[in-house]
């Protein structure tokens, strides 16, 4: 094989130039071979038979301004059923303030309160967003390919059954609130008591009580509403690469004309991820604070954020520019009057305003891991 066709099949014209584009370049391509390529197909079924196949929601289209609306309403029902119960069931049990140095009072949790008032509130009003947009444009995102190539794609379409995914959900939210309450009365991971657990024996073993009972509530609920939006968001992914992978076909039939007018309802779905990323960050920040001692929750946590923040939020918007990019370059190549001035150049679909949030909020979860990681290697 000759030297200039071994560099074409590494480095190929049709390479990205932006850095980060070319990295999901590589991967996408590593996917498509070998061993690989198992793991791909693999990923896919999975994804396919778990992401759920939204119906659609019209009035969700009709309303004005109805996401500012859901937003605010979401925000307030949260800070009234955290902060504002909690308020005050922990006067009437007397765990609001006190002097006990052994018990941790809800005045002086102050991670909690900021979650409370600000970063629960957040997590749950953008996860909102995220819903609602999702499924008032999965089928509109559907309804743009032409009917010749939705029959080439009836398989690829996500296929699990909203309550398949409620199910899973519960089974999930279930299994990691009971593992956080019992982690919460094990003076060994978290050494004082903390303000909803007003009862303990001779021994010292804590117990629950109601206010115990209303906290692990909301925090099975908070559970499964994060497990749930996950699950949207997947199936929302699934969606933009299956239209991604036939872009070529969908442009033939319907021209595509502004790719980012095509793929705009996704693009706000894509910010409201990476906001919420940003969002748990600063939970997993909060939930530092409260120096738990070998979590197995905390650390687990840690590394999911991780690699949903910094790899898997990513790849549908990616691979949408990527093929892109290709196709435009494919139409160029072809061009027997091409001239070298009008070869196509990478180019984003998110408008500049998004990109600047997105990159701060990158930034921000990148330096958070990064000092993160830092004391775990090197002070644990």
């Amino acid at each position: 094989m000759k030297i200039d066709t071994v560099f074409s099949t590494i480095f190929p014209k049709e390479a990205p130039s932006d850095k980060v584009a070319l990295f999901y370049y590589y991967i996408f391509k590593l996917f498509d071979i070998g061993f690989f390529k198992h793991i791909k197909i693999f990923l896919s079924k999975l994804l396919i038979n778990l992401a759920p196949n939204l119906p659609e929601s019209i009035e969700l289209r009709q309303k004005k301004n109805q996401e500012l609306r859901l937003f605010l309403i979401s925000y307030l029902l949260v800070v009234v059923t955290l902060f504002v119960v909690h308020v005050c069931w922990t006067f009437a049990e007397g765990t609001f303030s006190g002097s006990n140095e052994g018990v941790y009072y809800f005045s002086q949790d102050i991670p909690n309160v900021i979650n409370y008032l600000l970063i629960v509130p957040l997590y749950v009003s953008f996860s909102c967003l995220l819903i609602a947009r999702s499924f008032s444009s999965f089928q509109k995102m559907k309804e743009g390919i032409p009917k010749t190539v939705q029959s080439q794609l009836v398989f690829q379409y996500p296929q699990a059954s909203l309550f398949l995914v409620f199910a899973i959900c519960v089974f999930l939210s279930t299994f990691l609130t009971i593992r956080y309450m019992n982690e919460l009365v094990d003076p060994q991971i978290y050494a004082k008591q903390y303000w909803f657990i007003t009862q303990t024996t001779v021994n010292g073993q804590r117990l629950l009580s109601s206010i115990s009972m209303y906290y692990m509530i909301m925090t099975f609920v908070l559970f499964f509403f994060g497990i749930f939006t996950i699950f949207i968001y997947f199936s929302m992914m699934l969606m933009t690469i299956t239209i991604g992978s036939k872009i070529p076909q969908i442009d033939r039939f319907n021209d595509m004309g502004d790719i980012r007018h095509f793929f705009k309802d996704f693009l706000r779905i894509n910010l409201y991820g990476e906001v919420i990323v940003a969002v748990f960050m600063m939970n997993a920040f909060s939930w530092d604070r409260q120096k738990p001692v070998n979590s197995f929750l905390f650390y687990a946590f840690i590394f999911a954020l991780w690699c949903f923040g910094a790899f898997i939020i990513s790849i549908p918007r990616y691979y949408v520019e990527i093929e892109w990019h290709k196709y435009q370059f494919s139409r160029f190549m072809n061009n027997k009057e091409r001239d070298k001035e009008d070869e196509p150049v990478y180019e984003e679909l998110r408008s500049k305003f998004d990109s600047r949030i997105s990159l701060l909020l990158e930034l921000a979860v990148f330096g958070y891991f990064s000092t993160l990681a830092y004391r775990v290697i090197f002070h644990m």
